[in-house]
């Protein structure tokens, strides 16, 4: 949804003419105090785990380029008592 909204219009903008959201099933209203509070945690939740995402992407670059790949697979076992 959220990427929807942004194509159709920029959050500045949006502002700028007094464009409410009203979510009736999450109850969320931002023409509210307590629902403009909650719009803008959800905003601040979405950003940080974007930036959580991005920091694990980083890091396990980093440990790509540290350690090359090699492909570990598991030996064959055979089950004993089953024949030779």
């Amino acid at each position: 949804m959220a990427a929807v909204l942004r194509t159709l219009m920029p959050p500045a903008s949006a502002a700028l003419i007094r464009i409410d959201l009203f979510l009736h099933q999450q109850g969320l209203d931002t023409t509210t105090p307590a629902g403009k509070a909650m719009f803008q945690m959800l905003g601040v939740f979405a950003e940080f785990e974007r930036s959580i995402i991005q920091e694990r992407v980083r890091a396990g670059l980093q440990r790509a380029k540290r350690e090359p790949f090699r492909r570990r697979r598991g030996r064959k076992r055979r089950r004993r008592g089953l024949g030779k």
